[in-house]
């Protein structure tokens, strides 16, 4: 029998760190560095982490509105997340039933602007807002459809040129 004790148990906080995974993308989408910058304490570097952004972002477009509007009038900060809220809020809502409605009615992963429009007078009861809201939405595709062809022939033209 030997007298020497038992080696000591790991400590828990090393047994409940989670391992780290192999996939490069997981790796890159957790550090999310900007770059290597030098410490006080010699040559070692640290990794500076990037702060999250708000992808969805209103406040901009909800000003220009209210100038449009009211050109006189201004809104606090605090009114202003409120609006900000209310807008992500029904944009989420509208891309939620217009995936489903997708899904449903085409088994397909691709969005179109039939589902869009449905799922806005699904969303906004049909009424004189949905109308409104379709109506500028049909004028929006129009333009960008318009904007394209407009792009597609000066790349021709500008490839018979060459």
């Amino acid at each position: 029998m030997s007298d020497a004790a038992p080696a000591p148990a790991a400590p828990a906080a090393a047994a409940a760190t989670p391992t780290p995974t192999s996939n490069p993308k997981e790796v890159k989408r957790r550090l999310k560095v900007t770059k290597a910058t030098k410490t006080d304490k010699g040559d070692k570097t640290h990794r500076k982490r990037r702060s999250a952004k708000n992808r969805n972002n209103f406040t901009s477009y909800i000003y220009k509105v209210l100038k449009a509007v009211h050109p006189n009038l201004g809104i606090s900060k605090k009114g202003m997340a409120v609006v900000n809220d209310f807008a992500n809020h029904s944009y989420h809502r509208l891309l939620n039933e217009a995936s489903f409605l997708s899904r449903y009615n085409t088994k397909k992963r691709t969005i179109s602007s039939r589902d869009i429009q449905c799922a806005t007078r699904l969303i906004l009861g049909g009424g004189e807002l949905a109308k409104h809201a379709i109506s500028g939405s049909v004028a929006a595709i129009l333009k960008y459809d318009e904007s394209m062809k407009a792009a597609k022939a000066a790349k021709a033209a500008k490839s018979k040129e060459a």
